[in-house]
């Protein structure tokens, strides 16, 4: 056994016709990258190291309601702080504190559901409680809260059927009303279009909307008064300032000004930020394959395979299966934590290991342990039984990788990038470092690069650079 940066790789006998070869590569790494892996072994990377508190901080944060949750500029200063203060890049926060706050919802969905009717619409109609303040109380996302009341409150939605499979008989008879779930997506949406008419609302509920009406024709009064006033005294009164106020003239009901409050309120919940995260997630998609493309590794895309009729279909399916190094030897597949001395003594048994995979899927979030095991692993395992082992990519990173199940080692991980070496079918072994996919040395996770550039602004240029290369 060679010792050093001298080392022999053994690739294992693989699927397809995969061959069993030895290679010898010298690597020379640099101190900085010497630290880096000595970080991967002692597993102090930033998200690693602190992923327990910050898992059980935003936990907190979420079950007890905190105010930052209903203010986007708060919410960015929090998670800027945290970030600044334990080096955990912002998008990784981000996407841990997003999946936390699904998990949530949907823990206690039901329940805000079962009190609905005899709280929420109670206090919203009678006591002028506002949607806002009423998700506040219910430590629940202000836009999906606006969405319970939508239902309840317009009285065509609250009528319709909810009904998937509405879609296709509305095809055969046009006269038949759209389901409940489009429309009030549509209202969600734009509620100020949507929602702007008072014989829109339930009649039961239209008592909450006079004491709006009345304050609106007030505001419209005073508009007209400070426009009148401005054009005696000069004064630039524009349409933007005027439209600030709690009442403003522009909404025709109640209930369309507080929809907009609530979704303007909510930092990780709406129509805008539902569409900038699936772009988020085709940009990744079109950087991977540019990777690939720019490494002239042959594959599949998720449309090359639905054209074919691929029942299930990764984001990558390669046409020839290639090799990745292995993270570490850990027994991994059984939840289990283990210490840094497990990890290091784990990395030092067997350095020389590489994994066959047949398929990528691009996942451009932090892999939680509850979002993989519960969410992505299933999705993963279904891929392993049609196409063999494969690999899970988490462009914003990844909980500690021994707690990761990975479906008795067919499902591999890593994160941020690409894995910093690839071996071929051929026995060849090559660096993703050139196409931009990762680093010199094994450690997948390292957050500075060579530019000093960190991964995050690296993988931000690919973005641009894919997208603009066509």
């Amino acid at each position: 056994m060679t010792t050093g940066s001298d080392f022999t790789r053994r690739a294992p006998a693989g699927p397809s016709g995969f061959a069993a070869v030895t290679t010898t590569t010298t690597v020379h790494q640099s101190p900085q990258q010497n630290n880096h892996n000595n970080n991967y072994k002692n597993n102090k990377r930033p998200e690693h190291l602190h992923y327990d508190y910050l898992e059980n901080h935003f936990l907190y944060c979420i079950n007890t309601g905190h105010p930052f949750l209903f203010d986007p500029l708060e919410f960015d200063r929090q998670l800027r702080h945290q970030s600044e203060t334990l080096h955990v890049p912002y998008e990784c926060l981000l996407s841990l504190i997003r999946n936390l706050s699904l998990r949530h919802v949907k823990k206690t969905s039901p329940k805000v559901k079962a009190r609905l009717q005899s709280y929420y619409l109670p206090q919203y109609n009678h006591h002028r409680v506002s949607i806002l303040q009423l998700a506040q109380q219910a430590h629940y996302p202000p836009y999906l809260f606006a969405r319970f009341i939508v239902e309840a409150v317009v009285a065509q939605f609250s009528a319709a059927p909810n009904n998937n499979n509405n879609h296709q008989s509305t095809k055969k008879n046009p006269n038949q009303k759209p389901n409940k779930k489009k429309g009030v997506t549509d209202a969600m949406r734009d509620p100020q279009r949507v929602l702007a008419c008072l014989e829109q609302i339930a009649p039961e509920f239209h008592a909450s909307e006079e004491l709006f009406q009345q304050q609106r024709q007030q505001r419209q009064q005073q508009e007209q008064q400070q426009l009148q006033s401005s054009q005696s005294t000069n004064v630039d009164f524009s349409s933007a300032n005027l439209h600030n106020s709690p009442t403003a003239a522009c909404f025709g009901t109640r209930l369309a000004y507080e929809v907009n409050q609530a979704i303007q309120a909510d930092p990780m919940y709406g129509p805008m930020l539902d569409k900038q995260r699936h772009l988020v997630g085709i940009e990744y998609e079109v950087v991977l394959e540019y990777l690939l493309r720019k490494l002239d590794i042959p594959f599949e895309t998720e449309e090359d395979l639905r054209e074919k009729g691929t029942a299930r279909t990764p984001d990558i399916l390669l046409s020839c299966p290639i090799a990745i190094p292995a993270a570490s030897s850990l027994a991994a597949g059984t939840g289990a934590l283990h210490n840094n001395t497990d990890l290091a003594a784990s990395e030092n048994r067997n350095p020389k290991e590489w994994n066959v995979i047949c398929w990528i899927d691009s996942k451009a979030l932090f892999g939680d342990v509850y979002t993989h095991n519960t969410s992505v692993l299933p999705q993963a395992e279904s891929y392993v039984h049609r196409f063999g082992p494969g690999l899970v990519l988490y462009w914003f990173g990844h909980a500690p990788i021994e707690r990761l199940l990975n479906a008795g080692g067919d499902v591999h991980i890593a994160g941020w990038q690409l894995p910093s070496h690839i071996m071929l079918t051929n026995g060849k072994v090559i660096c993703t470092t050139s196409a931009g996919g990762g680093h010199d040395n094994i450690d997948q996770m390292t957050m500075t690069t060579t530019t000093g550039k960190s991964t995050v602004e690296t993988n931000n240029d690919l973005v641009t650079e894919a997208m603009t290369s066509g």
